[in-house]
C-alpha cells in the first residue's frame, strides 16, 4: 500500500467511476482498476462493489473513504509547513527590545512583518541592553532592536543598522542648558550626573564615560538607579541630569527638557 494508491482510492470514490478517475488521475482504467486491486489485496478487504452498472463503497470502504481522506489532509499540510518553514516562512521568532523602541519604529516593523509572514508567531520581551545581549547569546532570542554601546564586545553578534539615533542629555526645566538646542559634550564638566547603575547596565554606563574622558574629564556621577524612571524622577528633582537616547524622549514632560548632544 502506497500512498498513490490512497489517493487513486479517494479519487474513484469520489467519482464512484472509474473511468472518470482514471481520466482525472492520467491513467488508463486498467491501470486504475488495478492499483485498486493490489490495494484491496494488501488490505484484506473489498473497497468497491462493482458490476457493469454501477460503482459502490463497501461498508469498509466507506469507512476507509473518510479516514484516508484525513490521511492525506494531515500529510499534504505537514507537507506545506515543512515547506515553509524550510524557507522561514512559518514558526516563532522572539524578539528583544530596549524599553523606548515600542513609541518608534518597533510597531511598524512589527506590523509590516505580521502581514507579510501571518503564520510566525512572535515572542516580543524587553530588557537592558546587557540582558539582551546575554539572551542573544544563549539563544533565549533570535535578535535585539537596541543600540550599539560595545557591541564589538558580543563578537557573534552580526548586526544591521536600521535607524540612527542621537543621545540627548536631560535637565530639568529651568536649567541653565534647558534653552540650548544643542550641548557639546565639554559643557558638561561641571554638572552633576544620574546614571543607570554599572551592575545593571555596564557597556552603555562604559561607553558613555569613555565618551567624556575622550574630551579630557570624567563625568561627575553624584547617583547611580536602578531604573530610567529613578533618573528622570531625580532630575525633576533637580538633583542632576542624565544622558539618554532621543526614542527614550517619551518621558518629556513640563519638568523635562531634552538637548541632543553633539
Amino acid at each position: 500500500m502506497n500512498i498513490k494508491q490512497i489517493q487513486y482510492f479517494i479519487s474513484v470514490a469520489e467519482h464512484l467511476n472509474f473511468t472518470k478517475a482514471a481520466k482525472e488521475n492520467y491513467l488508463s482504467q486498467t491501470a486504475i482498476s488495478q492499483q485498486i486491486k493490489n490495494l484491496e489485496d494488501n488490505l484484506g478487504f473489498k473497497l468497491f462493489i462493482r458490476n457493469k452498472h454501477s460503482v459502490k463503497l463497501t461498508p469498509s470502504g466507506d469507512v476507509f473513504f473518510i479516514e484516508s481522506k484525513s490521511l492525506i489532509e494531515t500529510l499534504n499540510n505537514a507537507v506545506n509547513k515543512a515547506s515553509l518553514a524550510s524557507f522561514g516562512y512559518i514558526g516563532t521568532i522572539t524578539i528583544g527590545f530596549l524599553e523606548g523602541y515600542e513609541n518608534i519604529l518597533l510597531p511598524k516593523l512589527i506590523s509590516n512583518f505580521k502581514d507579510k509572514y501571518p503564520k510566525i508567531s512572535l515572542n516580543i520581551i524587553r530588557g537592558n541592553i546587557d540582558e539582551l545581549y546575554k539572551k542573544l547569546q544563549n539563544n533565549l532570542i533570535d535578535f535585539v532592536f537596541g543600540y550599539d554601546f560595545a557591541i564589538d564586545s558580543y563578537p557573534f553578534i552580526k548586526s544591521k543598522v536600521v535607524s540612527s539615533c542621537p543621545l540627548c542629555v536631560v535637565v530639568y526645566a529651568g536649567h541653565k542648558f534647558s534653552y540650548k538646542n544643542s550641548i557639546n559634550r565639554n559643557e558638561l564638566s561641571n554638572e552633576d550626573f544620574i546614571f543607570i547603575d554599572r551592575t545593571i547596565s555596564p557597556f552603555p554606563f562604559d561607553s558613555i564615560i569613555s565618551a567624556f574622558v575622550s574630551f579630557g574629564f570624567s563625568p561627575n556621577i553624584k547617583h547611580t538607579v536602578d531604573s530610567i524612571e529613578t533618573s528622570l524622577l531625580m532630575v525633576k528633582s533637580k538633583l542632576g541630569i542624565t544622558i539618554l537616547p532621543k526614542f527614550q524622549d517619551n518621558y518629556r514632560s513640563n519638568d523635562l527638557v531634552f538637548i541632543p548632544l553633539k
